[in-house]
């Protein structure tokens, strides 16, 4: 715009003119005093603004608790503590077995953690890009597992032994209670008994090929239970059946047999959303059951060495309950840190649950005592 009277017309508008002072000559010293006392204000500037910078970084006062995200909460406590060698890619659980003193679990790197009373080891996988499926441990302790080569192999402290037997390698074993020794279901309908009582381990045929395949299977002292895919729930002997022989079927239920398990001489089966013993079992029905309207699969499953407390584990909660009359022990939704498989410590005071986001199973309390539930475990005191 232009200056009239000492304004500066603006926009229409008059606003005061304040030119700079000079003291004689043509001002240039005095504005020269003025431009280094604005540099010096401007440098004055950034640094107390820098200096608002390094107080906001540093410690500050303390601040309401904040509630802690699902993701990080704790269940129970931990069986071991976090080591630099669990550093990196997360490390989870697949798979979970226990058998008096001994559990095994399969991690999801392909390596399989085995702990007895308190001492840890991890069995890395075979090389050349062979796995180990989930394994299962027998009576004297030892983790017995089936590669993905098919090959059986023996996770003993000294070193993992293979055995020159092979197998199918979707094979299932089970333990048979107070022996060493390990059944084999596998697809091709065949069930086999890997004795290891002598020197050297052997492979003795009890069913032979060409029925359909096996689902799950469980031992007693005397016999063998198994669901095939199909559905149907067969006996055989433990030792075997005779020339001629054929199993045993004891029912075809409406859903199939996610697992077997044995209290005594009585086989549990869990069928869809239920723990019910094999001969409450009703066959399948000609109608179409109402599945929306059944409880969700239970996908995992720990029993107690005596048979007392049975852990069902279905859409993210882990169930404790007495087998003696179905008493609900206790109950926690556990979505957050995905439960993958259950197993019981030898005193049936603890269950140990694995997930796919701990590299170690996690502790559970459990007292057989008045039931209680919980929609999400809390986060221990460190100990």
């Amino acid at each position: 715009g232009s200056t009239v009277a000492g304004r500066a017309v603006t926009g229409g508008h008059l606003l005061p003119v304040h030119p700079f002072p000079t003291v004689g000559g043509d001002g240039r010293a005095e504005s020269r005093l003025l431009v280094r006392a604005f540099r010096t204000i401007a440098l004055l500037l950034v640094l107390l603004t820098l200096g608002a910078g390094a107080r906001a970084d540093g410690p500050s006062a303390p601040e309401a608790p904040v509630s802690t995200p699902a993701t990080t909460l704790s269940l129970g406590a931990p069986i071991r503590p976090a080591s630099p060698q669990d550093g990196g890619p997360a490390i989870g659980l697949l798979s979970l077995d226990a058998n008096g003193a001994t559990f095994a679990a399969l991690r999801t790197d392909g390596s399989v953690l085995v702990e007895t009373d308190g001492r840890a080891r991890v069995v890395e996988p075979p090389a050349n890009g062979e796995a180990f499926r989930a394994p299962i441990v027998a009576g004297d302790g030892i983790p017995v597992a089936v590669t993905t080569r098919g090959r059986i192999a023996l996770l003993e402290v000294a070193g993992t032994r293979f055995l020159p037997y092979p197998i199918q390698r979707s094979a299932k074993p089970a333990a048979i209670p107070g022996s060493s020794d390990v059944l084999l279901g596998s697809e091709n309908g065949s069930i086999r008994r890997l004795v290891r009582t002598g020197p050297t381990p052997s492979l003795v045929n009890l069913l032979a090929p060409g029925d359909e395949p096996v689902g799950t299977l469980a031992a007693s002292t005397d016999r063998v239970v198994y669901a095939r895919l199909d559905g149907v729930v067969l006996s055989i002997p433990l030792g075997g059946l005779p020339q001629g022989g054929e199993p045993t079927v004891i029912t075809r239920p409406a859903r199939a047999v996610r697992a077997i398990r044995f209290i005594g001489a009585t086989a549990f089966a869990v069928v869809g959303g239920e723990w019910i013993p094999l001969a409450e079992l009703q066959p399948a029905k000609p109608a179409p059951c109402d599945r929306a309207s059944e409880p969700a699969d239970v996908e995992a499953i720990g029993l107690t060495t005596e048979g007392t407390l049975v852990a069902l584990l279905a859409d993210g909660i882990v169930e404790v309950r007495r087998t003696s009359d179905g008493t609900r022990v206790r109950s926690d939704a556990l979505r957050a840190r995905r439960p993958t498989a259950l197993a019981w410590s030898r005193d049936a005071r603890t269950l140990w649950v694995a997930t796919a986001s701990d590299a170690f199973p996690f502790a559970m309390p459990v007292e057989d005592g008045a039931s209680s539930r919980r929609d999400e475990p809390t986060t221990p005191a460190p100990r």
